[in-house]
């Protein structure tokens, strides 16, 4: 059984293989790095308007917003948006909580897009989650 360490990223993968002894205490994340929390896929992407023409404005790499979002369906909604405001769907309910709060905690919790294809006339589209400490 391999182990692991979290480590902060700037665009890559969070968990890397650790080959060493115990990390030092002393070791810390500097200001201004980011944490991959979780890569997943967004939700609800075949019920925005126009899901044909969703992934027509991406970029692999591209920063998009999470929003918050009363609704009645989700407590813990969290809304996914471009740059420019365009909805691309939610995260998935059942992985939202932990990221819904800490954005409630006004943490700067954002995704970046890593990779879209379309399933029939729906895109399906995945991101890394990051928290900017």
């Amino acid at each position: 059984m391999s182990e692991f360490e979290i480590k902060p990223v700037a665009g890559g993968s969070g968990l890397t293989p650790w080959h060493g002894g115990m990390p030092s205490q002393a070791e810390h994340v500097a200001g201004g790095d980011e944490i991959l929390l979780i890569n997943h896929h967004v939700a609800g992407t075949a019920h925005v308007a126009d899901p044909e023409t969703l992934t027509s404005d991406l970029e692999l790499g591209m920063q998009v917003k999470l929003l918050r979002e009363k609704n009645a369906y989700d407590a813990f909604a969290t809304r996914v948006e471009t740059p420019s405001g365009r909805k691309l769907g939610y995260l998935p309910k059942k992985e939202n909580i932990v990221i819904a709060r800490l954005l409630d905690a006004g943490l700067n919790v954002y995704a970046k897009i890593t990779d879209w294809t379309m399933k029939g006339n729906w895109p399906y589209i995945r991101l890394d989650v990051f928290l900017r400490l």
